[in-house]
């Protein structure tokens, strides 16, 4: 069985943007929810995939994820998945070895800076950068399901994270 081990932060200031070393814009879009499960379909770049995961049990949870077709991906977002779609810039940033993916959410959303580092295994060693804020693996305000709901109550449905300011 596949498993994904990720810790997820909040981040504190914009330090991280000093060791960025790539960026891209990522647009997911929710297929099915049920409990802790979910199937996710995500555009990356001229990359496509849908992912089935698991649930979550800690920093871990089974989670498998298949290539599909560009064109697949975009109708299904468009019209299968359950509002709202979610679109952020992902950055890269390696650490003293350890790569850090910080996602930066547009508007409603902002502030919502979060980072995550996927680890190997749960009690992995893990250097925190300074920019590191407080852990928020187990706290489901930052569930996407809750950054959707937001959303969803009212807020507005600009989401173009290409004018977050890249670092």
């Amino acid at each position: 069985m596949a498993i994904e081990i990720e810790r997820k932060f909040l981040v504190s200031g914009d330090g991280w943007k000093a060791h960025v070393i790539s960026s891209r814009l990522l647009t997911d879009g929710l297929l099915l929810r049920s409990g802790g499960r979910k199937v996710r379909v995500r555009i990356d770049g001229d990359r496509a995939t849908l992912a089935f995961k698991g649930e979550r049990e800690g920093a871990q949870r089974p989670e498998f994820e298949y290539e599909i077709p560009l064109c697949d991906a975009e109708e299904l977002i468009a019209l299968h998945c359950i509002a709202p779609i979610l679109k952020k810039r992902r950055y890269t940033i390696l650490n003293n070895g350890q790569l850090w993916e910080v996602d930066c959410y547009a508007s409603p959303l902002i502030p919502e800076v979060l980072a995550d580092a996927e680890l190997s295994e749960p009690n992995a060693p893990l250097d925190l950068p300074t920019w590191i804020g407080r852990e928020i693996t187990d706290d489901q305000t930052y569930s996407k399901r809750v950054l959707a709901q937001r959303i969803l109550d009212g807020a507005p449905q600009d989401l173009d994270p290409v004018k977050i300011s890249a670092a």
